[in-house]
């Protein structure tokens, strides 16, 4: 439990500093006022870290510095043998209307329960790419944010621990294979992408997005194709999603050479962007077409700002076809105080308390199948019958596969 007084504040108010510039690696600075973690309320937003490592003929290229928010112990001060460190995107939690009750059920939730402290670095750069550059002494104990593009990687270089926790059981089984099935990292969210829409565009198009055409009106019809805005794959982990979604998509179920999507429809496409929020951004702003996330309808009927949109998958034969999103946390090998506390954490995650949160604050769904959702997830295209085009690979392939297919569609740009 946080103590009162002149102890540290709890991680519950650790929202991170809005436009900080990235810190160097060799310090975790406070961000303090008069002796006191500073933590200002940030408003509902949707803002992803990007997640990717590129590996290039064995060698790993880093992109960015490593950037922390803040760093917060929360709790009373413990022994390091009772302290576990903990890195986050610094988004985590933080797209609801209370981030630091959210911040302070997930973290301050775990200490009541074991009588522990958290270290909790909020990174404003990739968590993977801050795991496999960091020298081991300022590895976490549990990273929070790895996906079903990095997190085999990482495992396969040696860098995490192996676990299965108990709160699996609750846990849909092709959400830990398309992760990690050799338990790398542990799944605690997931969505599908999508391609966001404006709800006009059907009628002045003549492609029915709604209906899951995505693909092929890019190809058929100039203007739309300069209206589709998509993440660069090279610089996005929404871009890397949406290259391996499209490519899956044509080798597995159309059975077409994925590159001729690119050289018919790239002519015509705009600048793709950096990252997804600059992209976002843009969305509805002279883009009516924009590769985001599944459960968009969800957030935009809960902070409509003005646009009135759905989103869409990739329809074949009568059935939708899509992208399956998977975030997880993994025990970082060389980074561990205490075996146990981690495991427990990561176990944690997987929990009532903590995956209760995820559908309003992570606009995800949660992985833990016990959960129901809210109602404003009744507006989201329905998931229950969409197959995952992940299930056509595996994470092992994917990372043996990733940096030619982006080779590759540099050299088709």
């Amino acid at each position: 439990m946080p103590a009162q007084g002149t102890q540290p504040k709890s991680a519950c108010s650790a929202v991170p500093l809005a436009n900080k510039e990235p810190m160097e690696a060799q310090a975790h600075p406070y961000e303090t006022k008069d002796g006191e973690s500073v933590c200002p309320k940030a408003p509902p937003h949707r803002s992803r870290v990007p997640l990717w490592v590129i590996f290039v003929a064995g060698v790993l290229v880093v992109a960015g510095a490593y950037g922390v928010y803040n760093y917060e112990q929360s709790g009373p001060r413990c022994p390091t043998s009772n302290t576990i460190v903990v890195d986050v995107y610094d988004s985590f939690m933080g797209s609801g209307n209370n981030p630091n009750a959210s911040r302070a059920t997930v973290f301050n939730g775990f200490e009541k329960a074991t009588g522990s402290c958290l270290t909790v670095n909020y990174l404003q750069t990739d968590v993977a790419n801050v795991i496999a550059s960091s020298p081991s002494s300022q590895l976490p104990d549990v990273a929070i944010g790895l996906t079903e593009v990095t997190a085999e990687q990482l495992g396969i270089e040696g860098l995490l621990v192996p676990y299965a926790p108990p709160g699996l059981a609750s846990v849909n089984s092709s959400l830990v294979n398309e992760i990690s099935p050799e338990h790398f990292a542990t799944p605690y969210e997931w969505q599908y992408l999508g391609v966001d829409y404006l709800r006009t565009i059907d009628n002045s198009s003549g492609h029915a997005f709604s209906k899951g055409d995505v693909f092929q009106p890019l190809l058929s019809n100039t203007s739309l194709a300069k209206g589709f805005l998509y993440e660069n794959p090279t610089t996005d982990p929404v871009g890397k999603e949406f290259l391996l979604w499209q490519y899956q998509f044509y080798t597995s179920v159309l059975h077409q050479n994925w590159t001729s999507f690119w050289k018919v429809a790239n002519p015509n496409l705009p600048t793709p962007v950096t990252d997804w929020s600059t992209g976002i951004g843009e969305f509805g702003t002279g883009y009516p077409l924009f590769v985001s996330f599944g459960t968009d309808p969800a957030y935009f009927a809960t902070y409509p700002n003005n646009i009135s949109m759905n989103t869409s998958f990739s329809l074949y034969d009568g059935v939708d076809y899509a992208w399956e999103t998977i975030y997880g946390a993994a025990i970082v090998k060389g980074g561990v105080h205490n075996l146990a506390l981690d495991e427990k954490f990561v176990n944690w995650l997987l929990s009532p308390t903590v995956q209760g949160l995820i559908p309003l604050n992570e606009w995800m769904y949660p992985a833990n199948q016990t959960i129901p959702l809210p109602p404003v997830f009744s507006v989201n295209p329905s998931v229950d019958h969409v197959v995952p085009l992940n299930s056509f690979t595996t994470p092992r392939a994917i990372a043996a596969n990733l940096t030619g297919l982006l080779v590759t569609w540099q050299s088709l740009a």
